[in-house]
């Protein structure tokens, strides 16, 4: 199966807290000038598992084709 959006993957975009530490190194640093692309990989399983609330997420965003690509790959399984 291709890569998913990481809408519905414990891999998301978080703070965290530091303990003190972004006082004595930098906040910047060349990390912060690349981008970054994460996705993951699910089973079919899974796919089964987390579409409809990728569909619906990826609607609320007006990722209409987004949205389709997962219900395309939902009727293929069945």
């Amino acid at each position: 199966m291709p890569p998913q959006p990481v809408y519905c993957t414990p891999l998301t975009y978080c703070s965290k807290a530091t303990y003190g530490y972004a006082k004595q190194y930098s906040g910047v640093n060349l990390g912060s000038f690349v981008k970054h692309i994460t996705s993951s990989n699910l089973t079919a399983e899974g796919l089964k598992n987390v579409g409809s609330a990728v569909m619906q997420l990826a609607k609320v965003e007006e990722l209409e084709a987004h949205r389709r690509a997962v219900e395309i790959r939902l009727s293929t399984l069945q």
